[in-house]
């Protein structure tokens, strides 16, 4: 009797739908010698199935990040070439969308800034440098919780981080002390310290360049796989932030377009590590930065 309802089971099973691929992620709650939710390893085991669709190739088990993100890095290059319609808004020193963001998020998702205020009020000047140490605290300090309920608050992140680790890696090559002679000592005051930068610089240097949390990290990859039509977990996707639909000027279908996405924001810093001049991963940070606006509005 029990091999008749075994080979029931099995006749049920194979006549199911088969179900779309389903990602596996490394979610487990800390055990009791971690210290901490945010401490619990991300994985980014989804990059084998998801480069294996792509390419058609599955990567060999235990490649490194950087051996993953040089596979992307190809994935990149077969796009157009990235020429896009470069505005104001978009150059140094300080880009508007990231004031636009500063002032949206702040004092509850991203620091409060008296420079910042300052350049927002025309009291300052915008210098790049010291934007590019705020936005690797801005990197530095998010959690995934935040992440998960502001949609807008995820788009406007992930486009800084599509963005700045070209400039991080520049300043990562200056010290602290020099750093601070030439962005904090020309703007202080007997009123006005500037302590706000000098924090900026500490952690910047302690921490070599920007450092994204696990959880945040997460929360940041798994909508685009959800996108996708992934099996992800949706406990960080509480407010969707991609509503629109994906461009169609790169030549990719949606589900291509979300798939390279999860792998570009998956592996930003080391692709820009390997090309630090490459332009490409701006075909995406470009939809960040409208669902970002659209999330606004």
């Amino acid at each position: 009797m029990r091999y008749l309802g075994l080979a029931f089971l099995l006749i049920v099973a194979a006549a199911l739908p088969a179900r779309a691929q389903i990602v596996q992620w490394d979610h487990k709650e800390p055990g009791p010698n971690e210290t901490t939710y945010f401490d619990s390893k991300h994985s980014e085991a989804f990059a084998y199935d998801v480069l294996q669709e792509l390419t058609a190739e599955r990567p060999p088990a235990g490649e490194s990040r950087e051996e993953l993100a040089e596979r992307t890095l190809a994935l990149l290059t077969e796009l157009p070439v990235y020429g896009q319609k470069e505005t104001a808004e978009l150059k140094p020193p300080i880009p508007q969308w990231l004031l636009d963001g500063y002032a949206r998020f702040e004092p509850t998702s991203v620091q409060h800034s008296r420079y910042l205020d300052g350049v927002i009020a025309g009291r300052l000047e915008p210098w790049a440098d010291i934007a590019t140490l705020y936005t690797a605290w801005c990197a530095y300090d998010a959690e995934w919780f935040a992440l998960s309920r502001h949609a807008d608050y995820k788009a406007w992140l992930t486009a800084l981080l599509l963005t700045y680790p070209p400039a991080w890696e520049q300043l990562d090559s200056e010290s602290a002390a020099s750093l601070h002679a030439r962005l904090v000592v020309p703007l202080k005051t007997k009123d006005e310290p500037y302590r706000e930068i000098d924090n900026w610089i500490d952690n910047f240097k302690k921490a070599e360049g920007a450092y994204i949390k696990p959880k945040a990290r997460d929360a940041l990859v798994e909508e685009l796989l959800a996108k996708a039509g992934m099996d992800v977990d949706t406990r960080f996707i509480e407010s969707p932030a991609y509503a629109g639909p994906a461009p169609s000027t790169m030549g990719l279908t949606a589900r291509q377009f979300y798939l390279e996405a999860a792998l570009v924001v998956e592996f930003h810093h080391e692709i820009y590590q390997l090309e630090p001049a490459t332009r490409q991963l701006l075909w995406f940070r470009d939809y960040f930065l409208e669902m970002f606006r659209e999330n606004m509005e």
